[in-house]
């Protein structure tokens, strides 16, 4: 048996990644059954994305995702997930189950896989996602000091039997040429896996031509640059011809730059999915601006497979991360060296100059799908796993 554990995002969160990442293992183990554990809502959003997948079942435990939010309920979620974790080793141990992956682990619980993997001496794997950004955070608030200190304990002190899988290669280039005294032993890196299960037709482009920053709003992703550019495409976003929208829920620091030339849609908590995926579907372009030497240098950007899965194509500025698909992918976007560039390429994308642009992007997104699948990504998968642990 298998036994998949989140643990930490509940409800929607993560559901693309999961579900890629259960195909992966359902395909690469099929004669293994696989025991999921996760809150109650996960475990419906799982079932409607992957009905094909068979011999799963399921363990689940309350949701508790929005509490979890506020910062007074960090020793609550820390003891909930040990709690959880801990019992999973038990049972492990009882049915002598040898297969278990934390699919996330918020990074305090991290310490503790790492302390039950040692007393229970069994070989686990947990995946990194963007908490590890917050070691090339340029903030040094307590909080974060806190967070950076236990993840770097945990990078170079894990277990033998602790191995870790990194969603891009790049991303564990950059991690281990920052800091070559991590821990660089038993280690997966793949594509970040994702269910590419959407169609759209935008093979005609138009305007207004809509530019969307997806995802939450923040100040480290540079949000808040969305504003600047509008205002200085604010003649073209005046005469109709291009529109700026914020997709996602913003924070209120991103907010304070807030002007007329974007528009943005946010709800209370987390927003939904189909709300989430309606206003996306309608974007002609995804626009980025995580820079070089930033928390997205080691953070893989579920956003960015979004523009794959919508076949939408790309203005991002460089960073190591997209630096590194555009070079597999080809041309699927423009990739800028600053603000004044991008200011350039989206008045020219206004003038509707690049159809032709326009559709071998689509294309090459379309091309993308096959190669970043998921029955790709099992051979990758696989030959690392039969390394693991040797």
């Amino acid at each position: 048996m298998i036994v998949f554990a989140e643990l930490q995002m509940q409800g929607e969160k993560h559901v693309n990644v999961n579900c890629g990442l259960l195909e992966i293992l359902s395909k690469s183990f099929p004669l293994l059954p696989i025991k999921i554990v996760c809150d109650e809502i996960q475990k419906k959003e799982i079932e409607n994305k992957i009905t094909s997948l068979s011999n799963i079942e399921f363990e689940t435990f309350n949701y508790t995702g929005d509490k979890e939010l506020k910062k007074i309920f960090i020793i609550n979620k820390i003891l909930r997930e040990v709690k959880l974790a801990y019992s999973i080793f038990r049972s492990a141990n009882k049915n002598n189950v040898d297969k278990i992956l934390f699919a996330s682990a918020f990074p305090f619980t991290a310490v503790f896989l790492n302390i039950f993997a040692k007393i229970f001496k069994k070989n686990i794997i947990v995946c990194l996602h963007g908490d590890i950004g917050v070691l090339t955070l340029k903030d040094n608030k307590f909080s974060i000091k806190i967070f950076r200190y236990i993840i770097t304990w945990f990078l170079k002190n894990r277990n033998s039997n602790v191995g870790l899988l990194i969603y891009g290669e790049s991303i564990k280039n950059k991690l281990f040429s920052l800091y070559p005294d991590y821990n660089q032993k038993n280690i997966i890196a793949i594509d970040h896996p994702y269910v590419y299960n959407a169609e759209k037709d935008i093979s005609v482009i138009k305007r207004p031509v809509v530019i969307s920053c997806i995802g939450t709003g923040l100040i480290n992703k540079n949000s808040h640059f969305i504003y600047d550019l509008a205002f200085l495409c604010k003649d073209e976003v005046e005469a109709g011809k291009i529109e700026f929208h914020q997709i996602g829920n913003v924070n209120a620091k991103v907010l304070n730059y807030s002007n007329d030339y974007v528009k943005y849609l946010q709800s209370d908590g987390f927003m939904s999915m189909d709300v989430f995926e309606k206003a996306i579907s309608e974007s002609n372009y995804f626009i980025y601006f995580f820079t070089e030497n930033s928390y997205y240098d080691l953070c893989p950007s579920g956003t960015f497979f979004d523009a794959i899965k919508y076949q939408t194509p790309i203005i991002a500025l460089h960073n190591p991360f997209f630096d590194y698909y555009f070079e597999k992918l080809g041309n699927i976007g423009y990739l800028c060296d600053s603000l004044d560039e991008m200011v350039e390429i989206v008045k020219n994308i206004s003038s509707l100059n690049n159809k032709s642009q326009f559709e071998e992007q689509v294309t090459n997104l379309v091309k993308a799908k096959a190669t970043l699948s998921v029955d790709n990504s099992i051979v990758c998968f696989t030959d690392q796993y039969n390394k693991l642990f040797q």
